[in-house]
C-alpha cells in the first residue's frame, strides 16, 4: 500500500498546484489486499488520472504482481 501512495504522490505533485496552494491525500477507496506480498517481490504498478475537477483530482492505481490476472484498484483522491 505504501508504494501506491507514493506513486499516487508523484503524479499529483506534477500537476500544477491550485489557487489554494498545494494538493494533499484525502482519502483511500477501494483497497484490497487479496494475498501476502513477501519483501522483494516484483511487482506492477500503475496510475491513471480518472477524472480531475478545479478543486480535486481522482486517481485509480494498479498494483499486482507479474505472475497473476488479478488486479487491485484502488482509487485516492486528492483535494485542495
Amino acid at each position: 500500500m505504501q508504494v501506491c501512495l507514493e506513486l499516487s504522490d508523484a503524479l499529483i505533485t506534477e500537476m500544477p498546484p491550485t489557487a489554494q496552494g498545494k494538493w494533499r491525500l484525502e482519502s483511500v477507496l477501494n483497497m484490497k489486499l487479496r494475498e501476502f506480498i513477501p519483501p522483494g517481490k516484483e511487482l506492477q504498478l500503475e496510475t491513471k488520472i480518472k477524472q480531475r475537477t478545479v478543486d480535486t483530482i481522482t486517481l485509480t492505481v494498479d498494483a499486482r504482481t507479474g505472475d497473476e490476472n488479478r488486479r487491485r484498484r484502488p482509487a485516492a483522491r486528492a483535494g485542495r
